[in-house]
């Protein structure tokens, strides 16, 4: 099952809107490197679905 967590969605939707890694750090109070880190998990996410290694929906927040 497939799925983006509430700080995975909170990240994207973040650096959606242009927000440096660096600045969504600040945002939500974590390192760069952690930013980094939570991206390369929702990268890797995606990439298996697209890939088809996950059967289910993939469920990614609104830009609104």
């Amino acid at each position: 099952n497939i799925y983006l967590t509430e700080k995975e969605k909170q990240v994207m939707n973040l650096r959606m809107e242009g927000f440096s890694q660096a600045q969504v750090g600040k945002i939500m109070k974590l390192s760069q490197a952690r930013i980094s880190r939570i991206q390369i998990k929702i990268k890797n996410k995606i990439g298996e679905y697209i890939d088809g290694k996950e059967t289910t929906t993939l469920k990614i927040p609104s830009l609104m």
